[in-house]
């Protein structure tokens, strides 16, 4: 879903296992995209204070997190000028 929400405009976040499981998400082109950048993480122990976390998130964060969303959003979508 993180391409649906870069498509959206939308900051994605990415809910992963706990850090106690060793275990974490896989980001497709992890090695070229700064996804700390752009995107927040979350554990799936957060869900249920998910609200309140995220808006805890302070607004220059998000500004931050928007611009880093502006600078790949062309390179994940690969939109070219003819396209609907």
């Amino acid at each position: 879903r993180v391409y649906e929400s870069i498509a959206q405009g939308c900051v994605p976040l990415i809910i992963q296992d706990d850090p106690t499981t060793n275990t974490s998400v896989d980001s497709a082109y992890a090695e070229l995209l700064p996804y700390d950048r752009f995107s927040l993480r979350l554990y799936q122990s957060d869900i249920p204070r998910l609200e309140s976390l995220l808006r805890a998130v302070p607004l220059a964060r998000w500004r931050q997190l928007r611009k880093g969303l502006a600078c790949v959003w062309s390179r994940i979508l690969w939109l070219h000028p003819d396209n609907e």
